[in-house]
């Protein structure tokens, strides 16, 4: 009778044991989908559908959520290239905005106003503007324009070369801010390397209601304004003393060939700014310090135009732009024409391959890891100081002389803004293309190879270029550029 109570007081227990441990598993697994649910919907406003993978997302004493080893793969059907970050965190209003929300798995209910994820240390070893283009031009780590133009073997930077120059860079990170106030949406986008740079891109744009803002990704807005400023601390000089001394120049004539490069880099874009701006950004290429480029679009550019505008140029020339440096403030006059393709960009660095059209062969070119940043992406420029170097004659020599090629000629292909059928790319080999996929926004890039079943093409982005291929089912159109 003794084993018999006590078995029966064992088998009681256990209940109990279950009926509380059981709903604090479930609680638990609830809080680790909600968790994953935020983290996740907040990589889609920042990153669109750009494939990326992290660990462990949990929540932190105040109701904040963080996830570990974030990896972020700018090109479709292509891992050889990624952003790495060592940590994300997402704000949240605490816990108690949690709790009300927590069953609420569709935000049908919930009610989020600001969105703010800090992603922090940023490793881009290819380059690849870490907001995957919404800062434009701007070096991964360096957080500069142009970081790397005008030096000879160098396209840009990593960890170890910036220790190198004698800056001291900490910790890289980078913030997606976005507000939504009525039917107003602010956002603002911060890349920082404290001893070295700042970047940040501030945009202005309409919602057609106002909506919660982590489905921000789900709502059509009109962009009205956009700005970009830049803080320099420290990288420009320590930049442009490193390159004069590897390449074997003076600073003075190392700053001229960047701003040239930068120029012909535009130009291969098919935009030139009026020298007043092109002075103006070489004072800051001379000296550092601080500036700002942006304004109002007086016709807003619709949220899924935005970027296949800003790999035209189309944005540039609908903004009414505003160039600002040392409390000056400089009307940018932008000029676009029929883009004129820089022989040799692909293998070589810009400078280099200015070198090699003007005609002189460079001492001791090495082939670059990447290619030049899209001419078509936000140039920035301040205006002069009394310190900067004496203006140079940017104009360039004419036309390589036409030579003999295999490829099918001018009057045999279809004219730029042509739409272009799977079939047809194969006649487009190194030629400039705009290609839609099922995944990704349009993007601009060079066809490589084209065959029955997948393209090879080269895009570029951010601070670099890399090679991937699109499969014939993710494919959609694309349109001839040059």
């Amino acid at each position: 009778m003794y084993r018999k109570a006590s078995t029966r007081r064992s088998s009681i227990s256990v209940v109990r044991i279950l009926g509380l441990l059981v709903p604090v598993l479930a609680l638990g697994f609830l809080v680790v989908q909600q968790a994953n649910f935020l983290i996740g919907r907040s990589l889609l406003i920042a990153f669109g559908d750009t494939e990326s993978t992290y660990r462990y997302a949990w929540f932190e004493l105040d109701g904040d959520i963080v996830a570990k080893d974030l990896v972020v793969y700018p090109y479709d059907d292509s891992r050889e290239v990624s952003v790495r970050f060592d940590s994300a965190q997402l704000d949240t209003p605490g816990w108690v905005w949690f709790v009300r929300n927590t069953f609420d798995r569709k935000l049908a209910h919930a009610k989020l106003d600001r969105l703010h994820l800090t992603l922090s240390g940023v490793t881009s070893d290819a380059g690849v503007d870490p907001s995957l283009g919404d800062l434009g031009p701007i070096g991964a780590l360096s957080a500069s324009p142009f970081e790397a133009i005008g030096c000879l073997n160098d396209d840009l930077w990593i960890q170890s070369e910036l220790d190198a120059m004698g800056l001291m860079p900490g910790k890289t990170t980078l913030e997606f801010d976005y507000q939504v106030k009525g039917k107003a949406l602010l956002t603002s986008i911060v890349l920082h390397t404290p001893e070295v740079s700042t970047a940040r891109l501030e945009r202005h744009e309409q919602l057609p209601a106002e909506v919660n803002a982590l489905l921000l990704d789900q709502v059509p807005t009109l962009v009205t304004q956009e700005r970009w400023r830049v803080q320099d601390l420290g990288f420009v000089k320590a930049r442009n003393a490193w390159c004069a001394k590897k390449d074997g120049v003076d600073y003075r004539t190392f700053v001229a060939r960047h701003v040239d490069s930068v120029v012909r880099v535009l130009e291969a874009g098919g935009l030139a700014a009026d020298a007043a701006s092109i002075e103006a950004y070489r004072s800051f290429a001379w000296e550092g310090g601080e500036l700002a480029f942006g304004g109002d679009y007086p016709q807003p550019l619709r949220s899924e135009e935005l970027y296949a505008a800003r790999d035209s140029g189309a944005a540039l020339l609908r903004m009414n732009p505003i160039l600002e440096r040392g409390g000056q403030r400089l009307a940018v006059q932008w000029r676009k024409f029929d883009p004129r393709p820089l022989q040799g960009l692909d293998e070589l660095t810009p400078y280099a391959a200015l070198q090699k059209e003007r005609g002189i062969e460079p001492s001791g070119v090495a082939t670059a890891a990447t290619a030049a940043m899209p001419a078509a992406t936000t140039a920035k420029a301040p205006s002069t100081t009394a310190n900067a170097p004496a203006a140079r004659a940017s104009s360039l020599p004419p036309p390589a002389k036409a030579y003999a090629s295999s490829l099918p000629t001018a009057s045999t292909l279809a004219p730029p803004g042509t739409q272009l059928s799977w079939g047809e790319l194969a006649r487009y080999k190194g030629h400039v293309l705009q290609v839609w996929t099922a995944h990704n926004p349009p993007r601009t890039m060079t066809l490589l190879d084209a065959n029955g079943g997948e393209l090879s093409v080269r895009a570029i982005l951010g601070g670099g270029h890399a090679n991937y291929r699109i499969g014939k089912s993710a494919f959609l159109r694309a349109t001839l550029i040059q």
